[in-house]
C-alpha cells in the first residue's frame, strides 16, 4: 500500500480536499476507494459543534443552553405581561 501524507481541510459540503499532485502520485482515478486516516488538533467542542460537524444536515439542532435561554426569555415576557395588566 502506498502512503502519502498531506494537510487538507474539510470543505463546506463535508468532503475532504485532496491535492491534485497527491492524486497523480498515487495514480488514483475518480471514485477509487482509498483509506483515509485523519488527525486533528484537540480542542473542546460543544455538543452543537460536534453534531454540526458530524451530521452537516443538522446544523440547526438546539443545545440545552439554547433551550434554557429561550425558556428564560419566555418567562421574562410572561412576567412583563403580568406587570402591564
Amino acid at each position: 500500500m502506498q502512503t502519502v501524507e498531506f494537510v487538507s481541510k474539510l470543505l463546506p459540503d463535508g468532503h475532504l480536499f485532496c491535492p491534485q499532485d497527491v492524486v497523480r502520485q498515487l495514480r488514483v482515478q475518480k471514485e477509487t476507494q482509498i483509506r483515509v486516516v485523519i488527525t486533528a488538533p484537540k480542542r473542546a467542542m460543544d455538543r452543537r459543534s460536534i453534531v454540526a460537524q458530524t451530521f452537516g444536515a443538522f446544523k440547526e439542532v438546539p443545545t440545552s443552553s439554547d433551550l434554557f435561554s429561550e425558556r428564560k426569555a419566555q418567562e421574562k415576557q410572561k412576567e412583563a405581561r403580568r406587570w402591564l395588566k
